[in-house]
C-alpha cells in the first residue's frame, strides 16, 4: 500500500529569537504494509533529515523534525503520471 506523510520541520539559527525560525512541510511517498509501519517508516525519515549547518554570517542553524502532521492511505496501489498523493478540505458556510 502506499501512504503519503506531511513531515514538519523547523529551521533555526542557534543565535537569534524565535521570531526568526521557520516552519517547513514536506509530503513523502511511502510503500508500507499498513498504516502503523507508515507511520513508522514517516518518523524515521523525519529524523534522518534533522541536521545542523553554519551559515552565511557564521552563526550554527540547527534543522529539527516536529512531527508527522497527516498521514494518508493513497486510493490508487500503482503510483505513476497524475496519480493524487495528497488532498486536504476545508468546509466554508455560506452563513
Amino acid at each position: 500500500m502506499y501512504f503519503s506523510a506531511k513531515l514538519l520541520f523547523e529551521t533555526r539559527p542557534l543565535a537569534h529569537s524565535d521570531s526568526a525560525l521557520s516552519i517547513e512541510e514536506r509530503i513523502v511517498l511511502l510503500d508500507s504494509a499498513d498504516e502503523s509501519a507508515a507511520a513508522e517508516e514517516a518518523a524515521s525519515i523525519g529524523k534522518t533529515e534533522e541536521f545542523t549547518y553554519e551559515a552565511s554570517d557564521g552563526g550554527m542553524v540547527i534543522v529539527k523534525f516536529l512531527g508527522i502532521r497527516n498521514l494518508y492511505r493513497l486510493i490508487d496501489d500503482t503510483i505513476g503520471h497524475g496519480t493524487e498523493v495528497y488532498s486536504e478540505s476545508h468546509f466554508e458556510s455560506n452563513e
